[in-house]
């Protein structure tokens, strides 16, 4: 996939993904390679979260459209490589002072919902 093409979007808008298709079965150890390699991804690209979620359930038996599904958003990735959440503190000190010990943690908002903290 190095020298694919990237994409725009992650996935096919009204994709709909099936257990049981008219596609034919494939081997499954790309797939669940490739699978685990997104869900790990998923941690550091919350982007991609959502559309990865759909190909997880399909670890057991996948098919071809849930392959091509899951290469279309290797292609999305490799197309936003640049892409980079920026955090601002609006001058504000991650810093307790009452007692001077650091303190850290993190929400990740979209459409100003938090859907990771």
């Amino acid at each position: 996939m190095l020298g694919c093409n990237s994409s725009q979007t992650p996935v096919d808008c009204g994709i709909k993904l099936e257990k049981e298709g008219s596609d034919k079965a494939i081997y499954a150890t790309l797939y669940k390679e490739i699978g685990g390699s997104l869900r790990f991804l998923c941690s550091r690209r919350p982007d991609i979260a959502y559309e990865v979620w759909p190909i997880s359930r399909f670890m057991n038996h996948p098919r071809l459209s849930h392959l091509l599904t899951a290469k279309r958003i290797l292609r999305y990735v490799k197309g936003s490589l640049d892409y980079r959440l920026l955090f601002s503190n609006h001058g504000r000190n991650a810093i307790d002072e009452s007692d001077r010990k650091s303190t850290a943690g993190y929400v990740f908002m979209m459409c100003g919902a938090p859907i990771s903290r």
